[in-house]
């Protein structure tokens, strides 16, 4: 049942593969978002924004909106020092061309005072595909390669519970993530078989090679908006843990059982109009990694062997990060808006423990700074929106533990994407 409903989703979203790039999530939703660095807390552009913010569903009213995205990562891992291999090169992003998509609905009633709405986009996951076997003894006899999507499709409710002249406008929105997930592995039989650069685990036998997986999980998603006048509106919105399934086939792996939940996440914003036709907004999130066990548990060590797939079993320590996005908008005709936009997100690898760097190999991309561009040509009910991301490279290194034979890791990673939609607006 779980695999038939996934399938039915990709018939109409056929390709979902990308990159992390704030820690597992994506910078943001909806090309016009993406324009602007991401920012959607205080500022509805689209329905889309309503993952971000569900309260932004009443102000955008009746509109339809679909986007298509490309994007190019280039990503190389290098170790150095190591006592029981050679010095190596990797390149974990063989798969460097991927495309996805995203798309929602929204209408309203009661005067524009109530907005229902469905939302579908991928919020989660990426390629790692190795021109290399993994090195580590046992090694394994093919290139490492991991594909992981989560897609939310979102139903999403909003009101407009109260209307002041003095004290603006006040919204409310209430969204569920139905999420299903897949999951495909191979090349890991050096944990399999109790050694590799990740460590032990307690179920050799659901590590890697075995296809694909498939489960499913939910989240819910609240928000308030309050436009205070129509040059200042702020917003607040909460995802909560997703709660997953569990990857069976691949309970060796991942931590507890195979459960891979996706973090919490709270961001805030608030977006100003200076001039009549320029905005300026602003965001602050925060993700909560450390409470997904699979990110935040400990690594694993020889000192205290958690192995990978128990129930307080090891994981990547990835610390909890905060995001920061700016952006600004500018329309020159009637008919043209212009962008631009910079986002900012820590980064969740904790580089003061041993092998943290070593981790980041085995998983998807991410990026600290952004740079980004917009626009919109608006036909009078009709509109093509476009925007460019652009991830500076960033490197993070650190240690190999001693148990792993000393030495050094690096990974160095940037990306570009692109993406373009179309817009109906009643």
């Amino acid at each position: 049942m779980r695999k038939a409903l996934f399938l039915i989703c990709l018939s109409f979203f056929p390709c979902f593969s990308l990159f992390g790039l704030n820690g597992m999530y994506r910078i943001g939703f909806g090309t016009p978002a993406k324009g602007i660095g991401g920012v959607a807390a205080g500022f509805p552009q689209d329905t889309l924004s309503a993952m971000t913010n569900p309260a932004n569903l009443v102000p955008v009213g009746k509109r339809v909106d679909l986007n298509l995205e490309y994007l190019r990562g280039t990503r190389i891992g290098k170790i150095r020092g190591n006592l029981f291999i050679s010095d190596i090169d990797i390149e974990i992003s063989r798969n460097k061309n991927m495309i996805s998509a995203e798309g929602g609905l929204s209408w309203t009633f009661f005067d524009g005072r109530f907005a229902m709405g469905l939302l579908i986009a991928p919020q989660a996951g990426g390629v790692t595909t190795w021109n290399k076997n993994d090195p580590f003894y046992p090694p394994s006899d093919q290139p490492f390669h991991i594909d992981v999507m989560y897609l939310a499709i979102t139903p999403t409710f909003a009101l407009e519970f109260f209307k002041h002249d003095v004290w603006g406008r006040h919204f409310i929105g209430v969204g569920v993530d139905l999420t299903p997930a897949r999951l495909k592995v191979s090349g890991m039989q050096g944990l399999a078989n109790q050694g590799g650069l990740l460590g032990g685990t307690s179920y050799p036998n659901h590590v890697t090679n075995k296809g694909w997986d498939y489960t499913f999980g939910w989240a819910v998603r609240v928000g308030y908006l309050w436009e205070f006048r129509p040059w200042l509106t702020g917003g607040i919105a909460y995802k909560s843990k997703t709660w997953m399934g569990s990857f069976d086939s691949y309970k060796g792996l991942i931590s507890p059982h195979g459960r891979a939940d996706l973090p919490a996440y709270l961001i805030g914003g608030v977006s100003v109009k200076p001039f009549r036709q320029t905005t300026i907004a602003f965001d602050i999130g925060r993700i909560y990694n450390h409470g997904a066990e699979a990110f935040g548990n400990p690594v694993f060590t020889f000192a205290d062997p958690k192995p990978h797939g128990a129930s307080n079993g090891a994981g990547f320590e990835w610390q909890s990060t905060t995001v920061y996005k700016v952006g600004i908008t500018q329309q020159l005709a009637d008919v043209i808006t212009v962008r631009a936009g910079y986002n900012y997100g820590q980064l969740p690898w904790n580089e003061q423990v041993d092998d943290a760097a070593a981790g980041a190999i085995y998983l998807p991309s991410t990026i600290r700074h952004h740079l980004t561009f917009g626009a919109t040509l608006d036909f009078g009910g009709q509109m093509i929106n476009a925007a460019l991301i652009y991830g500076f490279k960033h490197s993070i290194h650190g240690p190999l533990g001693g148990d792993l034979g000393g030495g050094k890791a690096e990974v160095s990673s940037d990306m570009i994407t692109f993406q373009v939609g179309i817009s109906k607006v009643w």
